[in-house]
């Protein structure tokens, strides 16, 4: 049996796209509430991350849980299973690389700004604005 037969047996393919259309959801309403709750600026992204994370998790679920009219039951076939461990290992990994790139990124223009508006009094100005906001909060 081929791979594809075998995801499809198992219904992985169905719970991809329903976890895909859950999770665009969620990103999509945490997205347009957080500003509106005063959450930081990284909360949308975090979110993105942990249903990213969450996704070969699901995957693995869906690959070795079986849902019968029973309840789950445990797929006793061992076809496949480290390929599918490993797909859902790198799937992991590329989210938390994702994550980890698009943070530095961040880190490092903000540097670089504060490294060439340093001596603006502009720049200045902005900032203690900024910092006696915090203050108040």
């Amino acid at each position: 049996m081929s791979l594809i037969a075998e995801l499809q047996r198992r219904k992985v393919f169905k719970v991809a796209v329903a976890y895909g259309v859950v999770a665009w959801l969620v990103i999509q309403v945490a997205s347009t509430i957080a500003p509106q709750l005063n959450l930081p600026e990284w909360a949308p992204r975090f979110i993105t991350l942990l249903l990213l994370l969450g996704f070969p998790i699901a995957m693995v679920l869906a690959w070795i849980f079986d849902n019968t009219p029973e309840g789950l039951k445990v797929e006793s076939s061992n076809v496949g299973n480290k390929r599918m461990f490993l797909i859902a290992g790198v799937l992991a990994v590329l989210a938390i690389g994702w994550y980890w790139q698009s943070w530095s990124s961040l880190i490092y223009h903000d540097k670089l700004i504060r490294q060439q508006l340093g001596d603006d009094p502009r720049y200045q100005a902005l900032m203690r604005q900024i910092e006696s906001r915090f203050e108040k909060l």
